[in-house]
Order: structure tokens, then sequence, then C-alpha cells
């Protein structure tokens, strides 16, 4: 049985997550993701500043097997309004396919919902087609396009306004 949940101090979990986020970068284009141990603490950091308490995990037999961070406070420049944002979605690559990514982010958009959030959105490397196809199947709409590299999805929850 997969149990998700939300983490207090990431922090503490940092090795577990520093080793299932290059896993599933594993065969991804390298301008997608921090290459290093070091880069990755510094990410963890800012990820961990951003989100707070927007850590959410997969566990499975007591061992974290999927995380997914979510900021609840971000300002959405073309909506003009602010969104849950999903910087990170990581699973291990034995776990992939089997609908824990879908269950991380079915928690997050719960979590954006109870902030009355209207929409839940992230960046994805536009040649990450994998990661295209999964937010697709979420009913996640595809938009603009940064950096020459992300593409930007979005999903409409509500109207809270």
């Amino acid at each position: 049985m997969i149990k998700i949940k939300r983490i207090k101090n990431p922090k503490k979990f940092q090795y577990i997550l520093q080793k299932i986020y290059f896993e599933s970068y594993e065969g991804v284009n390298q301008e997608y993701y921090e290459k290093t141990p070091e880069e990755f603490r510094d990410y963890l950091d800012w990820l961990i500043r951003k989100s707070g308490d927007g850590f959410i995990v997969a566990i499975k037999n007591n061992e974290i097997i999927g995380f997914l961070v979510i900021d609840l406070d971000w300002y959405d420049e073309k909506l003009k309004t602010t969104v849950g944002e999903i910087h990170e979605i990581c699973v291990r690559k034995k776990f992939q396919r089997k609908g824990i990514g879908k269950m991380l982010v079915q928690y997050a958009e719960k979590l954006a919902k109870k902030q009355k959030l209207n929409y839940l959105c992230g960046w994805v490397g536009i040649e990450n087609f994998a990661s295209l196809n999964f937010f697709k199947k979420l009913n996640f709409v595809e938009g603009e396009i940064k950096w020459q590299i992300w593409k930007r999805v979005r999903k409409k929850l509500a109207n809270f306004e």
C-alpha cells in the first residue's frame, strides 16, 4: 500500500530525496536537472525556502519512493494570480508508471484547492515527452515556452474568485 503525506523537515531526508531525484532523471536531457550532489543541495535549499511545508512524499513499506514539491504561494505572470506551482516531481524508476506520480499530483491538487487556488501549474522540459504526456493525462494544458527549453503546463482547478 502506498501512503502519501507531507513531510515537515525535508533536509532530514536529503540523502533519499537526492537519490530519487538523480534516479528519476536518468536518461533525461541534462539541461533539465541539477548534475552534482552539491547542485542538488543548493536546489533543495531553494525548494525549502520557496515551498516550506510543500514537500509531499509517497511511502511504501516505510521507504520514500517518490516526492513532489509544491509552492502554494507562486505568482503566475500570465494568469496574474497566485497558483499552486509544482517545482519538482520524482519517482524511483522501479515505481514509475504505477500511479505514484498521479497520487502525488492529486494530493497537491487537494492542497491547492484547500488554499482556494484556481490553478495548478509547472514547467516541463520541452523535450521531456514522458513528463509532458504525464501532465496531459492529468488534464494539464500546455502553454508558453520559456528560455527555449521549458514549457508551461497548467490545470484549471476551480473558480474560487
